[in-house]
């Protein structure tokens, strides 16, 4: 996602897709405001991604790891993945950044420190890290993602409650309601 981008067509101009990225220094916010007032200020919505595909993504993702779930976890993973996308606050760390350079699909650096969370609490079986990356980037080359895993969660509450999901006992029809 590379932000929400504005087109600002001049009056009674089409809008077209050529688009520069507007700094600070260029900003008027009462120009930017008369615009929206006459009607000329238009979203890209082209750049938009969805929580269902960011969702769709993850779950991708996160599946090649499947091979590494403990057999604790083995028919619970599933379960906790989507507990972690109903949380809204969880799933604002997948959302992708607007300086997302290399990876855009979703946050690939928060998905690791959520994956590093899952393994320390015995969700995943790795000797290191880079057993990790390496079921999930197919290569055993180091890569700035690898770093990540061990960092765990910067906001502690979510930490916590992430920790706590592993630790609630599973019912037959998934896990606990409340994250």
């Amino acid at each position: 996602m590379g932000g929400i981008f504005f087109v600002i067509s001049q009056v009674g101009t089409a809008v077209t897709k050529n688009l520069r990225k507007v700094l600070p220094d260029d900003y008027d916010k009462e120009t930017l405001w008369a615009a929206v007032q006459e009607g000329r200020v238009y979203i890209d919505e082209s750049q938009k991604v969805s929580k269902e595909d960011i969702i769709k993504e993850v779950r991708k993702y996160v599946q090649q790891l499947k091979p590494l779930v403990t057999n604790r976890f083995a028919n619970h993973v599933d379960d906790i993945w989507e507990k972690i996308f109903a949380c809204d606050e969880l799933m604002k760390l997948l959302m992708p950044s607007a300086k997302a350079r290399k990876f855009k699909a979703f946050n690939k650096y928060n998905v690791m420190r959520i994956i590093g969370v899952l393994r320390n609490a015995g969700v995943y079986q790795a000797n290191k890290d880079l057993d990790l990356v390496i079921q999930l980037e197919h290569t055993d080359k180091d890569n700035s993602y690898r770093c990540y895993i061990g960092k765990g969660i910067e906001q502690h509450h979510l930490q916590m409650e992430l920790t706590k999901l592993t630790n609630k006992p599973f019912k037959s029809s998934g896990i606990s309601q409340k994250l």
